[in-house]
């Protein structure tokens, strides 16, 4: 029960996560978090995306904050805008050598469900305060789980060691074919045949895994009938 515990709150860590000498852009995710009193799942996200791998690795926090794990951004990510919330802070200066403040608020975790724990990783299914757009373009691979009832998860952050994190690995049919995810779903991959655009519309439903390495996949809110694919797997 202490270890179950211990994973779960790794996993909060994680719902919100060598060496790059140049800022990160839009490219990875680099986030500090803080927990929030609403539930056991709410915190705060703050992004920075003028860091450098070196400068958030070597960042230390103040207790009540933690770091999300580096991830790399698999489709073209838009952020329409930052959140605001009264009394609490908009933009973070943690880095001094950093002109002004680098970290900005750009989500909410407001709740979260358990899906499954196992040997195999944890699978926590949260609804996410943001005001984005992720757009998967035409020709490109993308990796997919779909639940007992039909709902369909796309892989949009992925848990990387290095900056040098050659993104060729997704478009590998089969790449993603023994990765952890919860029981009784299914995993697809396939060729887009046209763009796919999630917006999130203020609201995202997220299924996060937390396992060896640690990924982030956004639910599609209708999936396309007419949409066509090529070299399903």
């Amino acid at each position: 029960m202490i270890k179950r515990k211990f994973s779960i709150v790794l996993l909060l860590t994680f719902l919100f996560q060598p060496v790059l000498s140049e800022p990160t852009e839009e490219g990875f995710t680099l986030k500090v978090l803080k927990r929030t009193d609403e539930s056991f799942f709410s915190n705060l996200a703050y992004e920075c995306n003028e860091c450098t791998f070196e400068q958030f690795e070597a960042l230390t926090l103040q207790r009540g904050w933690r770091k999300s794990p580096k991830q790399i951004i698999i489709p073209d990510g838009e952020l329409l805008s930052h959140l605001s919330f009264e009394d609490v802070s908009s933009t973070l200066d943690l880095i001094p050598e950093i002109p002004g403040d680098e970290f900005k608020l750009i989500a909410k975790t407001l709740e979260g469900n358990i899906v499954d724990i196992s040997f195999s990783g944890i699978m926590v299914e949260t609804k996410v305060m943001r005001n984005t757009i992720l757009r998967y373009p035409a020709g490109s691979r993308v990796h997919e789980l779909i639940d007992k009832d039909g709902n369909i998860y796309v892989l949009f952050a992925y848990e990387v060691d290095s900056a040098d994190f050659d993104r060729s690995f997704f478009e590998k049919i089969d790449v993603l074919s023994n990765y952890p995810h919860p029981k009784g779903w299914s995993y697809s991959s396939s060729i887009l045949n046209e763009d796919l655009i999630l917006n999130s519309k203020g609201i995202a439903n997220v299924l996060a895994i937390q396992s060896k390495i640690s990924s982030v996949w956004e639910k599609r809110t209708i999936r396309e009938s007419l949409r066509k694919t090529q070299g399903s797997a």
